[in-house]
């Protein structure tokens, strides 16, 4: 009770006080209190200081600021009152038409339960009032969103909310009396915000996978490219094999043999200058034919094409040639042989040419499921990033290239002044 006390009356069961707003009929026993006011009968809700008596009959008279209450203790009772808070107007942009809603039909409004804001315009405005027997005058109203702190209205009958923020609100309005009791029943409507498409949760969600989509599909055109380039790159090394095994077959049973018949010749006929010229060049062309394309590897296996190699070259070359080669016949189709072969042969003519080694280690040995070839130096070595970008490094790439092909895993190391190595390895035995 927050009003102050004017006067107290007793009767035998409750204890009467007559109070700034309205007076208040107190029961000890029960703990129930109930406020009487003008409506149930009062002259005026606020009652003068020392201005109360109890009749004879048990009547009370009440001094008030208006005039004298009088009524019997017994037989007075609290009205109802048929009142009820409604919504009168309700306007607001709806984006479905593309303006501004004023919605006035009663059925439409005590029907209105929830209404969205678009988020171009978050602006509502509701108008209400109070139907039914009542003093006007004598009551506020207030409302709230999401129980939050009541916000006193006065007398006005209206209310503008704008620029909410994008979310969900329960919405009260109440009509409350002097005394801050609900009169009637509060006008509850939900109201949504939207959100603008570009600031939600599903514009991110559209907008990561428009990014998945575009990454995917530059992904796959980087692979459709790598692949043709790769493709590319592949026929060619296979057109090349097959001229260089045409040009070798036509050196050797072609020209090769001219210079056969010349050499015997002029050793019948005793011209021994003439015939030593022919023995080397018959030599060269062998060595241009065997370069061209190994026919010992097809002959006798790609363990003893390799260890060929390494004899001729360990002949020819002023180097010293480590080689530890096991036997690996067996394990690769002819295509995959040949493509070793020219990754040996193509790391060995490097290190002879641009190492400046003193030796070269060649290597070929099998661990388990892994075949291992390797191939080093120990010459003035380079930068492997930087040859491999040259225009010029086309056996780099060569040999790249033709380990895709085995398929085999090729590393190439090198460090400035120390040397390189070539290192093969093939892991499906």
């Amino acid at each position: 009770m927050k009003a102050s006390i004017a006067t107290i009356l007793f009767t035998d069961d409750k204890i009467w006080m007559n109070t700034y707003n309205g007076i208040i009929a107190f029961n000890p026993s029960t703990k129930k209190a109930t406020r009487y006011t003008m409506n149930d009968g009062l002259s005026f809700y606020e009652a003068n200081r020392y201005s109360a008596l109890k009749t004879t009959e048990g009547s009370f008279l009440v001094g008030t600021l208006q005039g004298l209450s009088y009524f019997n203790p017994k037989t007075i009772s609290k009205k109802k009152l048929d009142v009820s808070l409604k919504l009168t107007q309700v306007s607001y942009y709806k984006k479905k038409f593309k303006k501004d809603i004023v919605e006035k039909i009663p059925e439409k409004l005590n029907a209105l339960k929830k209404i969205t804001l678009s988020p171009e315009n978050k602006t509502i405005n509701l108008q209400f009032a109070l139907f039914g027997m009542y003093d006007f005058t004598k009551i506020n109203y207030r409302y709230r969103l999401n129980k939050q702190q009541w916000i006193n209205l006065g007398n006005k009958t209206e209310i503008r909310l704008f620029n909410l923020a994008a979310g969900n609100y329960d919405l009260e309005i109440e009509a409350i009396n002097l005394a801050n009791k609900k009169v009637s029943l509060p006008i509850l409507l939900t109201l949504t915000v939207d959100e603008f498409f570009y600031k939600t949760i599903w514009f991110y969600l559209l907008l990561l996978l428009v990014f998945l989509v575009i990454a995917i599909w530059y992904y796959a055109e980087q692979q459709k490219k790598y692949q043709l380039k790769t493709q590319f790159a592949q026929d060619l090394i296979k057109e090349q094999e097959n001229e260089r095994k045409r040009l070798s077959r036509d050196l050797h049973d072609g020209i090769a043999q001219d210079l056969m018949l010349l050499k015997n010749q002029l050793e019948f006929k005793e011209d021994s200058t003439n015939q030593k010229l022919a023995e080397k060049t018959l030599i060269n062309l062998r060595n241009v034919s065997l370069g061209l394309h190994p026919f010992v590897l097809e002959k006798f296996g790609l363990t003893e094409a390799i260890n060929q190699l390494v004899i001729k070259l360990d002949d020819t070359q002023q180097i010293f040639f480590d080689a530890h080669i096991e036997n690996i016949d067996g394990y690769f189709s002819k295509n995959q042989q040949l493509h070793i072969y020219r990754i040996v042969q193509e790391a060995i003519n490097n290190a002879i040419k641009y190492a400046n080694s003193p030796s070269i280690k060649i290597i070929l040995q099998k661990n388990g499921n892994t075949i291992l070839i390797e191939i080093k130096d120990f010459g003035k070595g380079f930068t492997v990033s930087e040859k491999a970008n040259e225009i010029d490094s086309l056996g780099l790439k060569t040999m790249q290239e033709r380990s895709k092909m085995i398929p085999a895993k090729l590393t190439i190391t090198s460090e400035k002044n120390k040397g390189t190595t070539v290192q093969l390895k093939y892991t499906n035995v």
